[in-house]
């Protein structure tokens, strides 16, 4: 326990720091998913205007206009296939979401 304190006194400038780095990427993730649902759900709603007729063309939409407005640090270590399988597991989490929601009664 002693060499444990000894640590974090010899450290706590970067264990701050450490520390911060991780807060804050988990905040600016839920930003990204976020941002990746709300193009999704945007290309959906404007797929005769845009000319989108089936789901490639509107996941590529929604991966073409999302993948620029990240920030540098999140497509640094972001590849676009890894992006393509993050747009794919927040389409699957918001298609799962509406098939276990109950349809409103009239």
């Amino acid at each position: 326990m002693a060499e444990v304190l000894q640590f974090i006194g010899s450290w706590w400038g970067l264990l701050i720091v450490v520390l911060f780095l991780v807060g804050y990427t988990i905040y600016d993730w839920g930003k990204t998913r976020k941002l990746i649902a709300s193009m999704i759900f945007h290309a959906e709603e404007r797929a005769r205007e845009l000319v989108l007729e089936n789901g490639e063309e509107k996941f590529t939409w929604v991966k073409d206009n999302t993948y620029p407005m990240l920030p540098k640090w999140i497509r640094f270590l972001l590849t676009e296939d890894m992006y393509k399988a993050l747009i794919q597991k927040v389409f699957d989490e918001l298609k799962e979401w509406a098939t276990t929601r109950p349809l409103p009664k009239e």
